[in-house]
């Protein structure tokens, strides 16, 4: 695994994250599973039948997928950020199908934007800011095409600044994104099968899904948090820790 040299301001590009067979068969366990998912649900479909939590597909290995991507330099950026003690929120990582404009069924639709880490804030119980302590949970997001994707098929768009704080929804449609963010930080990047993006909970993205796309794309993200800060709203999910380097610990 290496660092692509297009290091953008706020999403680090990791080459290389998984090699082609392991890549080509997680890929496979998750079209399996979503299919089946899709399914159970009936020929209408729904926005949830093409995402499944990692722990719920048959064929997949949590631990072994831990296990396969926790080395350098992913190791080592998720520490820089966020300290040596580090785990993985089970119930927040998923792989996703998402689909191309001519086959897209109905119910389901890509992301809009959105900052991971809002996960779980009650936006009802509170409508604007000031928002509470730790409102932004401090995280960082792991994501991996398990296809090529960005081109022939959906990626992913980012605004490529970190917003340092927490967006209210009102904030987050079109017209307020194009207006707090220059074209110029609005990315489209195309990743290879098995090539990973790591971002922090405050950046901006969603599903990115151009009319000329064809192939579907297949996806697994990662949600890592700092052991000793996780977010209260989410101390009631299943956490996997993560090795810790041995010469930061002193082990």
């Amino acid at each position: 695994m290496t660092v692509n040299a297009a290091l953008y301001t706020a999403v680090l590009h990791l080459a290389a994250a998984v090699d082609a067979p392991t890549c080509a068969r997680w890929r496979d366990a998750a079209d399996r599973g979503i299919a089946a998912a899709y399914e159970r649900n009936g020929a209408n479909g729904s926005a949830s039948s093409a995402s499944l939590r990692l722990c719920d597909v048959d064929g997949l290995d949590a631990d072994e997928v831990l296990k396969t991507l926790w080395r350098d330099p992913l190791r080592s950026a998720c520490e820089a950020r966020l300290g040596p003690r580090l785990v993985c929120d089970l119930d927040r990582c998923w792989l996703r199908r998402q689909y191309a404009p001519g086959n897209r069924p109905a119910g389901h639709h890509p992301h809009s934007w959105h900052q991971d880490g809002a996960l779980g804030f009650d936006f009802v119980a509170h409508t604007a800011p000031p928002w509470p302590a730790h409102a932004l949970a401090e995280m960082l997001t792991c994501w991996i095409a398990l296809v090529p994707c960005g081109v022939d098929a959906p990626g992913l768009e980012f605004a490529g600044r970190g917003c340092n704080g927490l967006l209210a929804p009102a904030d987050l449609d079109e017209a307020q994104v194009r207006a707090r963010f220059d074209s110029i930080d609005l990315m489209r990047p195309a990743l290879a099968a098995g090539y990973a993006l790591l971002f922090a909970g405050d950046v901006l993205h969603r599903t990115c899904v151009l009319p000329a796309m064809t192939r579907d794309r297949i996806s697994l993200e990662l949600r890592i948090f700092p052991a000793d800060r996780i977010a209260g709203r989410l101390a009631a999910d299943r956490f996997s820790p993560l090795p810790g380097d041995a010469r930061r610990s002193g082990s």
